[in-house]
């Protein structure tokens, strides 16, 4: 009697195994399609589970992209096809794949990216091999974890040689709460052929906070390139080295506006052989943005809206400035051309009255207050600068400044009033007409 005890053990247990992984598969396919029910926001693009088979431990299918007609009877299966990625999803509670390292989770999806049958061939060159993978493992929870490979390879295409270096992305997020981290570490590229040579180098970026919608995210991060260059045969055509970003957003106490600051750091540029920019740094801040405004933008799609669609997004954009949104640069400082060049701007837009929100942009203009001081060496304003600023400069004595404020729409240079062509030309179409009147009513009398 008690050697059957360890069988019926094992037959529990592969029971309790396969129920599980039953009810884990049909929680699968639940998720995914709501996934894609959250993802459907543009009426132009439809995205659909095609060819899903369910399994016991595996269920095997296809995300499907088709391009909808707006007027006319391309509509669901119908219209045509843009992509198809097919896709293996491994049920739990155990993930029996190697590619999940056999972790327990609720489920977890697995593909291999790869180039649909009208592509280029070098796409498809690219994509070969399962040279780019896409994992993802669903907790119990819900929380994912997300990962994006790229491995390493020579490759040969029909414009030249590209050598691909190992990349990893991943996004780890939690619905409970919304913390989202993420991470890229990518060693770079480089591309060569008979006219020249492309090199991507030493790519990343961290971002950790909260992730609240398309338009909202709260917390901070940081991003690197470590080099951008490109050859024409043997001279340097372009090099880009050292960008530096790291930003951070935040909510204020209320939790109505959203306060950003972004620092960056620039080593150098060099153009055709010359250093166009050498030792760039910019600290900049966006301020008091409207929370409730990001959130509705979030429900607008920017495809085929109506003129009331079109008209409730302005509304929402404007409303973005509705605390007395700023914006600073306090400074942007470099060496350009070989000369010193060192900027500060502040914005200030109008807190807007509840009972008459401005609606039009130039009447924003108008009640928006800025203050723009620029100091650089006079060739190198004189390089860009239009001619009328040019003249205040020297009239104001002062050619290696420049100080711009605009109050009430009115612009000013260095103390001294300025207007532009259009305006110039505005005013002596005006002075033009004042003076016809005149001469009209001189003749009558």
């Amino acid at each position: 009697m008690k050697k059957w005890i360890p069988v019926a053990a094992a037959a529990a247990v592969v029971v309790t195994l396969s129920a599980s992984a039953w009810y884990c598969g049909l929680r699968a396919e639940q998720a995914l399609q709501q996934q894609l029910a959250s993802m459907q926001t543009n009426p132009a693009i439809k995205l659909e589970l095609a060819n899903y088979e369910r399994g016991l431990f595996r269920s095997h299918g296809a995300l499907r992209i088709r391009l909808l007609g707006a007027d006319s009877a391309l509509t669901g299966s119908d219209s045509p096809v843009l992509f198809e990625q097919p896709f293996t999803v491994v049920h739990g509670p155990i993930l029996w794949d190697s590619a999940f390292a056999f972790r327990p989770a609720a489920f977890g999806v697995k593909t291999q990216l790869h180039a649909q049958p009208e592509w280029p061939q070098d796409f498809k060159t690219i994509l070969a091999d399962e040279r780019v993978r896409l994992i993802s493992r669903i907790g119990f929870t819900g929380a994912t974890h997300t990962q994006l490979r790229i491995a390493e390879g020579d490759l040969q295409l029909s414009t030249g040689t590209l050598a691909l270096q190992r990349g990893e992305l991943q996004v780890d997020y939690d619905p409970s709460d919304k913390a989202m981290v993420a991470d890229l570490t990518w060693p770079g590229l480089h591309f060569s052929n008979e006219t020249g040579t492309l090199e991507m180098a030493d790519m990343g970026f961290h971002w950790a906070g909260t992730y609240y919608s398309q338009n909202l995210q709260i917390g901070s991060g940081d991003y690197h390139l470590g080099k951008v260059s490109a050859k024409q045969g043997e001279m340097d055509a372009f090099t880009l080295t050292q960008l530096q970003l790291s930003a951070k957003q935040g909510l204020d106490p209320s939790g109505e506006q959203v306060n950003s600051a972004v620092d960056m750091k620039l080593a150098g540029v060099n153009f055709i052989g010359q250093e166009m920019v050498k030792d760039g740094s910019m600290h900049l801040e966006i301020n008091k943005l409207s929370v409730s405004a990001l959130q509705n933008l979030d429900k607008h799609n920017g495809a085929n809206m109506t003129p009331e669609q079109l008209q409730n997004m302005f509304g929402d954009l404007m409303a973005l400035f509705q605390h007395g949104a700023e914006l600073k640069i306090e400074p942007l400082t470099a060496t350009v051309q070989g000369q010193p060049l060192q900027l500060n701007l502040l914005a200030r837009m109008p807190v807007a009255d509840a009972n008459a929100p401005v609606s039009d942009p130039s009447a924003l203009f108008q009640q928006t207050e800025i203050d723009l001081n620029l100091k650089a060496a006079q060739p190198l304003l004189a390089a860009w600068a239009p001619a009328e600023l040019i003249a205040l400069m020297e009239q104001s004595g002062q050619q290696d400044a420049l100080v711009v404020k605009v109050r009430a729409g009115q612009i000013t240079v260095n103390g001294l009033p300025y207007a532009s062509d259009s305006s110039t030309a505005d005013d002596s179409d005006a002075t033009m007409d004042d003076s016809e009147e005149l001469a009209e009513d001189e003749s009558s009398i």
